[in-house]
């Protein structure tokens, strides 16, 4: 390969190296915009400082998924950043990554769809709502991509190469998110579909190499003590087995029934129940589109939806079998979050740059101002006008020069514990009244509270009058309280 040719594949004048290099200054807008790491960030930073100083036995028993917080130590250990930094990076790094092969594979799909797919991606409130945050999602995205891209690659000439490398990717995505083995039968219900020069028998063959190369993987990794499978299969295996969710499913449809509106409809409460949590997935997918539902919404309308189903069907079957995956979340802990749906949203972004090309053609106004929108959302995404917790910090921070010993001091809130430089423990148990009275006691030299907006002058008050005394206070903007309590002098 030439030089020339290696430059020319390098420019960054093009989608997909331009959508790597804008996300990476996406992120840093936002992650120095940041007032406060999100609680995973959190977590995994304090479990990779806990494997650079006592090693991975002793992470392994505070946690049981060390990817994320191994990578982060070993770039720590590497260049001798901060393990939160370190993770800012990767994350930085791992979603750019992400952002570029999508836009690689929207190009395979929607010929001539480059720009509008970078536009799409760096754009869409799903994929970018979390660039200020150290979350596995970015790494699973990236190997999920990846082996998505793989895959289109191997239609082009069935070699094995290309299938191998897409399961790997697949083992890879794992490691990161255990969810992504869905990947696998969504690959070989694609190709019991699919039309081919390869024979069926031999595409199935091709695809199915994969579960066997991922349990090699994981075995190896549990070997090694990095993954503990136990928990987190069991886990998953009781997310997808029905019977192990019918006590709590129907305890809490009675619950339902009994309510006195619902008394005349009580037969009918596991089904409005089971409906009602169930639309919450297409809700959310539908709402993290943000602005980017109008070219959506317009391939439906333009007839051109059949056109481009064909073309879409891995990212369609991986979407399908990841539709189960959440609907066997949402009833088994009656919740889901936009993070968990976002990821549906990204492989749908092939049918939105198609309705995009499709509107491009026939209604060039509306085109114009979705992207125009779609720009602003793009930067409105990374930039926060949220009231800041600064609090959370400052408190930390003041208890860090304050305190003599961080084992004498009780948090409430375990972000201002992580500030303090103890570490950001969620399992940790807080009882109020039970910290206080250690307080009185003399057992603590201080406790910090986070109170409401709504009564914190009056408690400030009470606590002081039970013989507390206030020796700092944070406050936001929106009234919470964060306070420092000692014991008053006597």
């Amino acid at each position: 390969m030439s030089e020339r040719t290696v430059v020319n594949r390098m420019r960054f004048d093009s989608p997909v190296p331009g959508a790597f290099v804008i996300s990476l200054l996406l992120s840093a807008v936002a992650i120095l915009g940041s007032d406060t790491l999100n609680r995973d960030g959190m977590l995994y930073a304090s479990i990779a400082q806990v494997i650079l100083e006592d090693g991975m036995a002793s992470a392994l028993a505070r946690f049981d998924w060390l990817v994320m917080p191994a990578l982060m130590a070993g770039l720590s250990w590497l260049t001798g950043i901060s393990t939160e930094l370190s993770g800012y990076l990767l994350g930085a790094v791992l979603m750019a990554g992400a952002c570029a092969l999508a836009v690689a594979c929207v190009q395979r799909i929607v010929p001539g769809g480059g720009w509008l797919a970078t536009l799409v991606v760096l754009g869409m409130p799903a994929i970018n709502a979390m660039r200020d945050q150290i979350v596995r999602e970015f790494g699973y995205w990236f190997l999920c991509l990846l082996a998505l891209w793989w895959a289109l690659r191997w239609t082009e000439r069935y070699r094995w190469r290309e299938a191998i490398l897409a399961q790997v990717s697949i083992a890879a995505a794992m490691a990161f998110r255990l969810e992504a083995v869905f990947l696998y039968p969504a690959l070989i219900a694609w190709q019991l579909t699919a039309r081919g020069d390869r024979p069926r028998a031999v595409r199935l063959a091709m695809v199915g190499i994969g579960p066997i190369l991922a349990l090699i993987v994981l075995a190896g990794l549990h070997a090694a003590g990095v993954l503990a499978l136990e928990t987190r299969l069991t886990a998953y295996l009781e997310a997808i087995d029905l019977s192990s969710k019918v006590g709590d499913f129907d305890a809490l449809a009675g619950l339902l029934a009994d309510a006195e509106n619902f008394r005349f409809s009580r037969n009918d409460a596991p089904t409005v129940l089971f409906v009602g949590l169930v639309s919450l997935i297409p809700i959310k997918f539908i709402a993290l589109m943000g602005v980017f539902v109008v070219p959506f919404g317009y391939l439906f309308a333009s007839g051109a939806l059949r056109a481009n189903l064909a073309r879409w069907a891995p990212f369609g079957w991986v979407g399908a079998v990841y539709v189960v995956v959440l609907v066997a979340f949402v009833t088994k802990y009656f919740f889901v979050t936009g993070r968990y749906v976002s990821f549906l949203d990204l492989l749908a972004a092939p049918l939105v740059v198609a309705g995009f090309v499709q509107l491009r053609e026939r209604w060039r106004r509306v085109f114009a101002l979705v992207v125009v929108l779609g720009i602003v959302t793009a930067v409105s995404n990374v930039v926060s006008l949220s009231t800041a917790k600064t609090d959370v910090v400052e408190a930390g921070r003041w208890v860090a020069r304050q305190a003599p010993g961080l084992d004498r001091v009780a948090f409430q809130d375990q972000r201002i514990a992580y500030y303090a430089g103890a570490g950001y423990w969620p399992w940790i148990g807080f009882e109020r009244e039970q910290a206080l009275a250690r307080l009185r006691a003399g057992g603590l030299d201080y406790v910090v509270l986070v109170l409401g907006p709504a009564r914190a002058d009056d408690d400030v008050a009470h606590l002081r009058a039970s013989g507390l005394t206030v020796a700092s206070r944070f406050e936001r903007a929106n009234g919470v309280m964060t306070v420092v309590l000692a014991r008053a002098a006597h």
